[in-house]
């Protein structure tokens, strides 16, 4: 009997620990309808769908934040909230709409959602865990941006990098500064609209230590105005002919690499976007007004690169990563007793023989792990009773002679 109740109890207090499979949750989501749109109508049935996905972001938001709030390590709470509600719809098993009103040119929409809590605590304990891998990663940002005021004068600035560094600073990237690369001396292809190539972006990680590389282009520019667009804001003042408003827009051009495959994760590119609802960013001069475009741009790009980086890390903790084993030292008669060494090596997922040359042999293989990992589980292999012995591990490159 005692043996019954106890574990009765066990059983009780396990249940309790784990979390409910759904949790109801009421959330509000706000969107301004567009200005001066021709069809207001439709600007405004934009707006509340709008709005009612922000409600339903919002929800998912409230759940995790309970299993946030209880973790101790909350230096990047605001990071791994950002990867878990990106698929926020996919936590949502029903909803009802409970309020919807436009009211002073905002579109307000309120639900009551029912959320996943049991597959959202999972991804956000999956999440932590990734974006912990990332924290104190070494990031270099080799950039060329310019401005153009209205006279068609341009100077360099850096606007845009400045950004994105202190944004990636913030979420604990290591930042490498550009100077001590030496990439200026590397004649890269920097042009409006053209970025780098990827032997650029391997060359410029041989000069550094950095585990990421975001390169590229930005141009800011001025633009005559568009009283649409502009909210009817005046450029020249009609009575003292000063100018008053500052108008520019602008173009980004940036790809982003891992150093240790040579691949790269992401490629954006896009528009600069000035807020001219916020009047105070267009008063000063053409400088402040791309300041507050490029920060407002930033942010989309930084959530948009780090995506890029947590998806790849979190596919080669699915997949593995794919690795470049150069195998020196045999004859052709070798090749197919080495595949098969390392085929079984622990870790391998897959493997594919590439060109056999002078007496090396490359090899492609997916590893549960990075190159370091795999020279390590490389202790035990043997051809003919002849060990492997790794001679040199450079980013996703292990190479390999046969002892003899």
């Amino acid at each position: 009997m005692r043996a019954l109740l106890f574990g009765l109890l066990v059983s009780t207090a396990a249940a309790a620990q784990q979390p409910a499979a759904t949790i109801t949750v009421e959330s509000t989501g706000e969107y301004a309808i567009a200005p001066l749109a021709r069809d207001a109508a439709l600007a405004a049935e934009q707006a509340i769908e709008r709005a009612k996905q922000q409600a339903l972001r919002g929800a998912v938001e409230k759940a995790s934040g309970v299993f946030l709030q209880a973790d101790s390590q909350t230096r990047n709470n605001a990071l791994v909230l950002d990867r878990v509600v990106t698929n926020a719809s996919g936590y949502i098993k029903s909803f009802e709409v409970t309020s919807k009103v436009v009211e002073k040119g905002v579109a307000k929409v309120t639900v009551k959602a029912v959320v996943a809590n049991d597959t959202l605590e999972k991804d956000i304990k999956a999440a932590r865990g990734i974006v912990g891998r990332l924290l104190g990663s070494k990031l270099l940002v080799v950039m060329q941006e310019q401005l153009m005021d209205d006279k068609g004068v341009a100077s360099r600035s850096e606007y845009l990098p400045t950004a994105l560094t202190n944004k990636f600073k913030e979420a604990g990237f290591q930042i490498i500064d550009e100077k001590g690369t030496g990439s200026s001396d590397l004649n890269l292809v920097l042009s409006s609209g053209i970025g780098q190539g990827k032997l650029d972006a391997k060359e410029i990680a041989k000069r550094s230590d950095a585990d990421f590389i975001i390169y590229g282009t930005a141009n800011v520019r001025y633009v005559p105005p568009d009283p649409k667009a502009t909210m009817g804001y005046p450029e020249v003042d009609p009575v003292t002919g000063k100018q008053v408003t500052f108008f520019v827009t602008g173009d980004y051009d940036l790809s982003m690499f891992a150093t240790r495959t040579g691949q790269q994760l992401s490629k954006q590119s896009g528009r600069l976007n000035v807020n001219y609802a916020s009047k105070s960013e267009i008063l000063v001069s053409y400088q402040r007004t791309a300041s507050f475009a490029v920060e407002a741009s930033s942010k989309t790009v930084v959530s948009s690169f780090f995506g890029s980086v947590f998806e790849w890390l979190r596919d080669q903790d699915v997949n593995g990563a794919k690795l470049t084993v150069r195998v020196g030292g045999i004859v052709f008669d070798d090749v197919e007793d080495v595949e098969k060494s390392l085929a079984v090596v622990e870790g391998v997922k897959d493997l594919k023989a590439g060109e056999f040359a002078d007496g090396t042999q490359d090899f492609v293989v997916q590893f549960m792990g990075n190159a370091g990992d795999f020279s390590k589980a490389l202790k035990n292999a043997s051809i003919k009773k002849r060990k492997l012995v790794v001679t040199a591990v450079r980013n996703n490159l292990v190479e390999v002679t046969v002892a003899k």
